[in-house]
């Protein structure tokens, strides 16, 4: 493990810190050792070309996992999920992605029928499940609304009596009001409904509500009654009512100590979870003023307070709204300990250990650490001060305790350590001024770092900055990695703390909790870790078990597996609990798989049952509008003009219809409904067979290829008597006489030797199939019979970008109004650290945003963007 030289001043030479326990050290240090070979830890982050979408249109993304200590790009993991999660916490969307040209990408393809609103993507890997869901990658991207979506807009007023009314003003695609409509709707308060009218909209295309304010109605599911004039479904989530806010108090170190002056940090947060700016006065048990505050930065502040033993606080803080809050602060302790820490430039912190007034002068260790790597530790005693020099840290979060050497923690602080400014890629483009579908050409030069140049790699987007927002306070995978994946909750703004002040980072620090590394508990448990209930996922794997009709397990039950699309067939043994696990071969989303479950002595009436993954629920928190910040109906209604409006301050181009290019061909599904037709090798569907023509069953079955029929007797190929499944029950042959012509669905044959084993001896001469109108499920059929779609690897799709270089496409009248330019996932420099790409600019003149992301194989994480423009 490396360490890192610190060097500490004393400033009160005075003080006597004792002499170094070595035992402690070296446990501390075999510890942190032991945990970090135990419990390697992953870190994901999504590169996407953008932040805003519309249906249809395709989520391009690169994801980058790493190490959590290091950095560097993990190897742990082959396959990473990815999810799309609505407002109500529904998984709209998930793709397994796996590792290939050593990384990941892919794309996510839109419905076209998706609600807009606000969405997040939520990212994985299963090793990562093991860890606490705080530590996922999560990044909220906007849905528009699609060509043929209405535009709603929303307006709620509250009277005297606490009724409120909420009007939703509807717009068509085209700009009209959706006047004179019949809607069915439901009216939601979190997951109760509580009234869902039939209602029709007025001539001013306005639906309105009213309700009482107690019911606090939050979300609003409209359609189309009857699904006319088509089929048509959306939700609306209400801005909140009141600016209620909460305020909350954290004493540096973490507990509010008794006979001595101390920092005080506040966070205060609107009930929409956004924070808010307030301010007021401190007062002890007396109500005599004590102190002030007032917030500074997103809604955080300081101020400092010398509590007496004894004594109780409270603070009176005002909101925004001008309401009056009464907050209790923690109770002085008389006993303990504090770290605090304080700034003093650039690269110096300053450490100090206080006491509280009653504390004993105790032998204390200082420990540090940074993502788990241990920096240093040395023993103090209250009364300490020294000072740090952070310039041959790498950037992150530190982590301070004050502990004894039992491992008890009786005082922790973090700090934020800036990365240096080093500008390891420059971006240049071969112009600044571009015109109507010209090729852009951009250089790329990585400058001489501790990175293998050919190791490393990018991701690049070009967006449209009047279609796609640009927001500087956003996420990018600087800091990501060393700010927010090591810090639990929502963090306003992370994009911004790449920049800002230190005051304002530490103001962060001392809001927001802990970090990942539970320093107590890895002393208290020496650095051991439980087992995994999550492996590191290797390799795509089916599990399940057999069992008997009574459902006991079937000891050394046989599996037959048939996967029609890869034309794979297989034996799988159980164990002797019945359960089995089928692996061995990659497989890409909805794979059809077919199995058959046999007794270990040969009889087939068990029961397959396939294991369903364990994916996480999703908690994530989405930031909420009050209603007063709403958009007035005017500018609403102002907005569709000149073909376009503006929603967020995006511009939305109205499109006659959703045009989707470059979408990855579907893979192959099985239509045709029935029992085990994906393995026939000839079918004959209903409209195949002229039935009014035919008098009985076996003038259907003499139209299969390789069929023989005489005197009722069939048989395949003329060799023995074939087996009968009809609606996937095996049936005696005399069985089939009865079958009426006009009750069947399809019928087939199974001449392939392969297949034919599903049924072992019982199918040496064939299988037909027979399936009716009546007896047709389509998903399950006779005795061990199963077939399920599990979540297979994306293959991801080629993004699309016309070739201008060639005439004919040059001179097409279609305009060109791609929002993403350009995305190239996977972009890898030459030995000297350089790479060319190009591009070529659309129709809509605007300036473009080109970002590129990366991650060095040294674990340093690379952002940089340029802008050119589009004349």
């Amino acid at each position: 493990m490396k360490r890192f030289s610190i060097v500490f001043f004393i400033l009160l030479s005075s003080i006597c810190q004792g002499q170094t326990d070595n035992a402690f050290e070296e446990k501390l240090q075999h510890c942190f050792t032991r945990y970090n070979e135990q419990s390697a830890q992953e870190k994901i982050y999504l590169h996407t070309d953008k932040s805003v979408y519309t249906p249809g249109e395709q989520i391009w993304l690169r994801a980058y996992l790493a190490d959590a200590v290091t950095h560097v790009p993990s190897r742990l993991s082959r396959y990473v999920y990815v999810e799309l999660i609505d407002q109500g916490n529904k998984v709209c969307k998930r793709i397994q992605i796996r590792l290939a040209d050593s990384c990941f990408f892919g794309n996510i393809e839109l419905p076209l029928d998706l609600n807009p609103g606000n969405y997040a993507l939520q990212a994985y890997s299963r090793w990562m499940q093991n860890s606490s869901e705080d530590f996922f990658f999560r990044k909220y991207i906007r849905i528009l609304p699609a060509a043929d979506h209405l535009h709603i807009h929303t307006n709620q007023q509250t009277d005297s009596n606490d009724r409120i009314t909420t009007t939703l003003t509807l717009m068509n695609g085209n700009g009209t009001l959706c006047s004179g409509q019949h809607f069915q709707t439901t009216l939601f308060h979190g997951s109760k409904i509580v009234k869902n009218p039939f209602i029709r909209s007025n001539d001013k295309g306005e639906l309105k509500f009213d309700y009482a304010g107690r019911d606090s109605i939050d979300r609003i599911e409209l359609s189309f009654a009857n699904d006319k004039p088509r089929k048509y479904k959306t939700e609306v989530y209400l801005p909140l009512q009141s600016p209620d806010f909460s305020l909350q108090f954290f004493p540096e170190g973490g507990s509010l100590l008794a006979g001595m002056r101390q920092v005080i940090a506040f966070k205060a947060v609107g009930n929409n979870g956004i924070s808010v700016e307030t301010g007021g006065f401190i007062y002890n048990s007396k109500n005599k003023p004590v102190g002030a505050f007032n917030t500074t930065h997103l809604g955080m502040g300081i101020f400092s307070l010398f509590p007496k033993n004894g004594e109780r606080y409270y603070a009176l803080a005002t909101g925004p709204g001008g309401q009056e809050k009464k907050i209790d602060l923690p109770v002085p302790q008389a006993k303990g300990y504090t770290l605090s820490l304080k700034h003093q430039d650039e690269h110096t912190i300053r450490l100090s250990v206080e006491k509280a007034i009653d504390s004993d002068t105790l032998p204390l260790y200082l420990v540090l650490h940074l993502r788990g790597q241990l920096i240093t530790t040395f023993p103090v005693k209250p009364g300490f001060i020294g000072t740090m020099d952070t310039q041959n840290l790498p950037g992150g979060i530190l982590h301070c305790l004050l502990m004894n050497t039992e491992g008890r923690v009786f005082s922790q602080r973090l700090c934020f350590i800036k990365p240096k400014a080093a500008n390891r890629l420059t971006i240049l483009s071969d112009k600044k001024i571009y015109e109507r579908r010209e090729k852009v050409q951009l250089s790329l030069q990585l400058v001489p770092s501790a990175a293998t140049f050919t190791e490393s790699s990018f991701s690049i987007s070009v967006t449209n900055d009047s279609q796609v927002a640009r927001d500087s306070s956003s996420e990018n995978i600087v800091s990501y990695l060393l700010l927010h994946s090591d810090l639990k909750g929502y963090i306003e703004s992370p994009g911004s703390y790449a920049y800002a002040r230190p005051e304002e980072t530490d103001l962060l620090m001392l809001t927001h909790g802990w970090t990942r590394f539970d320093v107590e508990e890895l002393i208290q448990q020496k650095g051991k870790v439980l087992p995994p209930e999550y492996p590191v996922e290797l390799e795509q794997q089916i599990r399940g078990q057999i069992t008997n009709t009574n459902d006991k397990p079937m000891p050394n039950a046989l599996l037959r597996v048939f996967v029609p699309s890869l034309m794979t067939f297989g034996d799988v043994k159980a164990d002797e609990n019945g359960k089995f696990l089928i692996r061995g071969f990659e497989y890409p989303d909805t794979t059809l798989f077919l199995v058959r479950g046999y007794k270990e002595s040969g009889g087939k009436s068990v029961k397959v049952t396939v294991e369903e993954p364990v994916f996480p629920e999703s908690h994530i928190f989405f930031p909420r509008k009050y209603a007063f910040e709403s958009t007035s109906k005017d500018n609403f209604l102002d907005n569709f003009k000149d073909n376009y409006y503006m929603q967020d301050g995006i511009k939305v181009y109205m499109l006659e219809e959703a045009v989707v290019k470059g979408s990855r061909k579907k893979q192959e599904e099985w239509q045709e409904t029935g029992n085990y037709t994906e393995l026939a090798d000839y079918l004959l569907k209903e409209e195949d067979l002229p039935k009014e023509s035919m008098n009985n069953i076996y003038q259907m079955l003499m139209r299969l290829p390789g069929v023989f029929v005489s005197n009722q007797k069939v048989s395949i190929r003329g060799g023995g008597s074939p087996l009968f499944i009809v609606d996937g029950i095996e049936m005696d042959e005399a069985f089939i006489a009865n079958i009426i012509p006009e009750n069947v669905n399809n019928i087939g044959v199974i001449k392939d030797g392969g297949r034919l084993s599903m049924w072992g001896m019982s199918g040496i001469n064939g299988v037909i199939l027979i399936n009716t109108k009546f007896g047709t499920t389509g998903q399950s059929a006779g005795p061990g019979y199963c077939r399920f779609r599990p979540i297979g690897c994306l293959i991801p799709a080629e993004f699309y970008m016309p070739d201008y270089d060639d005439p004919a496409v040059l001179a097409s009248s279609e305009t060109d109004y791609r929002s993403t330019v350009y995305w190239q996932p996977i972009v890898i420099p030459d030995s000297t650290g350089k790479a060319i790409v190009s591009f070529f600019t659309a129709d809509l003149p605007s300036t473009y945003t080109i970002t590129v992301e990366g991650l060095l194989d040294n674990g340093e994480a690379i952002h940089q963007e340029i802008r050119i423009e589009r004349n």
